[in-house]
């Protein structure tokens, strides 16, 4: 599967929303910068992926944790390494990344990472103009690329598909269309850069390269260092009841927090048969904590006097993990796990976002900004920042490569 002409449609279809009270009294919508990103985890995915996500404001906002230019590294949707424009240095987060890259690794990701940044801030000076749009207000340009990968019986890995998208101010901008090599103009505006990227056949190639060859290369060797080190989390599993409004029923909730993979599954089982939607099983769906790892809880509602036995088991096949619980039939605990539920819930925010800077939490950033953003449109309209995908090139490409 290739990433194709119905890139906006798919993308537009899973934004999430989140909600904040405007200065007048009004809730416009809003969608955080990042939700993109992890709602696409609740898609079907491939076994492993790498992404590289850059986000960079055209001018300085001076709010807490919200950076002129921010590039991450995520593994499988898990932070790996990060950079921002006050610090000027890309570093780990991953204890394994720090122990398996040496410092010369670093010292080069912190120069690329300061050259993309450059290379944001000359690209958003031209769309500004491009747009006859004014320095008083704050435009947002983005840029995500990568590969997803599917695990094969002998434990390879073969390539599944790669993204290289962009945007601009919340519209799908630029994206790469790697079945044809070509660039795919989603505006108006981008239409001159696509004509000026399709003519320079150098990038072309070097994205194509970087896609298939360059970037499944780093994945297999990140996925070997971290199963070296051993670092995948064994999460908490609880199996709990608690009340029904039917006096004769109880509701039965599976929930396991602190894994840091979003291929872990989370089964609900009645007798050793997996229960399923059409057994009344219902789901929270994969959901982010504070703290770099995920939540998911389903739960299904039985008679009290069932007597199957019933069990929740998290499997997660890349790190082999495969946690059992047996329900002791223990009587509903309504206050004590709703506590529990709603402290590690609340952590996340029930926002699917994961942290721009890591020092401030991911609600505080939201509404950061979004109140930034709903200033600058003045709340006219919803944003919708969907991510870039761009590799930023070598020497002579680079310099040549703006839109």
């Amino acid at each position: 599967m290739r990433w194709g002409s119905t890139v906006d449609v798919s993308l537009a279809n899973i934004l999430y929303r989140v909600q904040r009270t405007a200065p007048d009294g009004s809730a416009p919508p809003l969608t955080s910068l990042f939700s993109l990103f992890l709602s696409l985890s609740m898609l079907p995915l491939p076994q492993h992926s790498l992404h590289y996500i850059y986000t960079a404001l055209s001018r300085n906002v001076k709010m807490p944790g919200i950076h002129e230019f921010t590039a991450m590294g995520m593994l499988d949707n898990t932070l790996i390494d990060y950079f921002d424009s006050d610090r000027q240095v890309k570093f780990p987060k991953q204890k394994w990344m720090k122990a398996e890259l040496k410092e010369d690794y670093w010292k080069k990701g912190t120069e690329s990472r300061q050259s993309k940044q450059q290379w944001f801030k000359v690209n958003i000076e031209i769309l500004m103009k491009r747009l006859n749009q004014s320095h008083a207000d704050t435009h947002v340009l983005q840029w995500m690329h990568g590969c997803e990968a599917d695990s094969q019986p002998d434990g390879s890995f073969v390539f599944h598909k790669g993204i290289d998208m962009y945007s601009y101010d919340g519209q799908n901008f630029l994206f790469f269309d790697d079945e044809n090599q070509v660039w795919v103009a989603s505006v108006t505006a981008a239409k001159a850069t696509k004509m000026k990227w399709d003519n320079v056949s150098d990038l072309r190639k070097y994205t194509m390269g970087y896609l298939e060859n360059e970037c499944m290369e780093w994945m297999n060797t990140f996925l070997r260092f971290q199963r070296e080190n051993g670092t995948t989390p064994v999460p908490d599993v609880f199996l709990f009841a608690g009340k029904s409004k039917v006096e004769e029923n109880i509701i039965l909730t599976c929930m396991a927090t602190g894994f840091s993979s979003l291929h872990t599954v989370l089964q609900m089982k009645r007798n050793g048969h997996i229960l399923s939607k059409e057994d009344g099983v219902e789901s929270s769906g994969v959901r982010p904590n504070g703290d770099d790892t995920y939540q998911i809880r389903d739960h299904v509602e039985i008679f009290k006097s069932d007597e199957s036995t019933y069990t929740c088991e998290v499997i997660d096949v890349p790190s082999k993990l495969h946690l059992h619980k047996v329900w002791g039939k223990s009587p509903p605990a309504v206050l004590s796990a709703f506590f529990f539920f709603n402290f590690r819930w609340r952590s996340g925010c029930s926002v699917n976002a994961p942290l721009i800077d890591e020092n401030v939490s991911a609600c505080r950033q939201i509404e950061s900004v979004g109140q930034l953003v709903s200033d600058s449109l003045k709340q006219d309209a919803p944003l919708r920042v969907l991510f870039l995908y761009k590799r930023v090139l070598m020497g002579e490409i680079l310099a040549k490569n703006t839109v």
